[in-house]
């Protein structure tokens, strides 16, 4: 599931994490992700801020927002009515680290955003993330990750994979990660990565488990492995040039004829050279094949590969994030097997004094589905654009608390007409880390 912004339900500061993944509440140094974690495996680990038990250091956070949008449904005229609505959103949670045997730590991390809706309560959600991770950091550079996370989710309004109506609630869903990570980082390079997802879809829109009316949407349950090895060499200080190759699969419980596995080649390179910069780029060649090859259009599939991401930092008070891809999803569209995205989104943050900093950030996604369909009255491949920018001010009333005034613009241009919309987004919100 894609991990890049779409203009989703704006009840967050400004972050943008990928097309279809919406933005939600962002407090402090905190962002709940409305996706497992990708595999890289990452938690982020909270340092501002403790309370200690023994051993073991709290870190619980709190934030409430209120927000507005301008079209609440994410739809056009004259193919739905544009609706606004006022929001409130609440985000809870803690994160527990138990560091042990000097260099290790085991990380248990609870999240929440809970959103409540003025005039359209079908658009509530509860969305959660309760993740376990071990991290062992043996000497000679040799890491070591574990993870175990388990999610209640939601498909956001608008995005390429949402298709409830207004009426109805959004797609809502539950999956279960379980990963691991091991990577030497000396004079040589190695890095070993598998992850397993199961998606399960939930709620009124699942339907019947064997998927027989039309519209369900456990027709989308599925499993989703990952494994990949990268080896190569130090070339500079904490710098490391590498080849990866990975292979994926998508099992499917109902929709067998989307059964596939998805292979990568690449050379990339990962870096900390300086307190400046830091990333890693990978670019390289896909391939998707599918299992039952007579029932699709499209059963075979070869381009272009990219993943990198990067974050500068010019100066002491400014940051520049930077994200680029290009990649295979599943997709949501009848008569059609997957779709290829690609795209680049960025942030800039600079920060005036110790309290007052300013955001700003933009997104371009490209959407295009692999075989033609009908809709519109016409014939064709359909192609997406998501265009998404905006900008936020932060102020620190003190170390703890926090409180921003953000917005956000999303618009999503398509060859078929019935598909395009726009939405203006505004939030103030107020954070709290312990």
């Amino acid at each position: 599931m894609r991990k890049t912004v779409l203009c989703a339900l704006a009840v967050s500061f400004y972050i943008l994490v990928g097309p279809v993944h919406a933005q939600q509440a962002q407090f402090t140094n905190i962002s709940y992700v409305n996706a497992p974690s990708g595999p890289d495996l990452t938690v982020p680990l909270l340092r501002e801020g403790n309370i200690k038990l023994g051993p073991v250091a709290l870190h619980p956070h709190i934030g409430i927002a209120e927000s507005y949008t301008d079209n609440v449904f994410r739809v056009s005229q004259p193919f739905g009515e544009r609706e606004s609505d006022y929001y409130s959103t609440f985000a809870p949670g803690v994160q527990a680290q138990l560091p042990f045997l000097g260099r290790h730590m085991l990380v248990l991390n609870y999240m929440a955003s809970i959103e409540r809706y003025n005039r359209f309560n079908q658009n509530n959600v509860e969305d959660q993330d309760r993740t376990a991770q071990l991290l062992l950091d043996f000497p000679g550079g040799l890491t070591v990750k574990g993870l175990a996370q388990f999610k209640d989710g939601h498909d956001p309004r608008g995005s390429a994979v949402a298709t409830a109506g207004p009426g109805s609630e959004p797609n809502k869903w539950y999956t279960s990660t379980y990963g691991g990570e091991a990577q030497l980082a000396s004079q040589a390079f190695a890095r070993l990565r598998l992850k397993s997802t199961r998606w399960e879809f939930i709620g009124v829109n699942a339907g019947t488990r064997d998927g027989s009316a039309f519209g369900d949407i456990n027709t989308r349950n599925r499993l989703e492995n990952y494994s990949a090895l990268a080896l190569g060499a130090k070339v500079a200080p904490k710098t490391y040039l590498f080849i990866e190759g990975s292979a994926s699969d998508a099992i499917y419980e109902i929709n067998k004829q989307l059964d596939s596995a998805t292979y990568t080649q690449t050379i990339g390179a990962k870096w900390e050279a300086t307190a400046k910069t830091a990333g890693e780029l990978k670019i390289g060649w896909m391939e998707k094949i599918f299992d039952h090859a007579s029932t699709l259009g499209t059963a075979h599939y070869n381009g272009l590969m990219v993943d990198g991401n990067i974050s500068w930092t010019p100066q002491e008070r400014t940051q520049v994030l930077l994200a680029v891809y290009r990649k295979t999803n599943e997709t949501v569209i009848p008569g059609t097997a997957f779709v290829v995205t690609s795209g680049a989104n960025g942030s800039l943050t600079h920060a005036f004094t110790q309290k007052w900093r300013a955001t700003a950030g933009a997104g371009y996604n490209h959407d295009r589905y692999s075989d033609p369909i009908f809709s519109d009255g016409k014939f064709g491949n359909r192609t997406d654009n998501y265009v998404t920018f905006g900008g936020g001010l932060w102020y620190q009333i003190q170390p703890w608390l926090g409180t921003r005034l953000t917005y956000t613009y999303n618009e999503r241009l398509s060859n078929f007409d019935s598909n395009q919309y726009n939405a203006n987004s505004a939030m103030i919100s107020i954070q709290a880390q312990f």
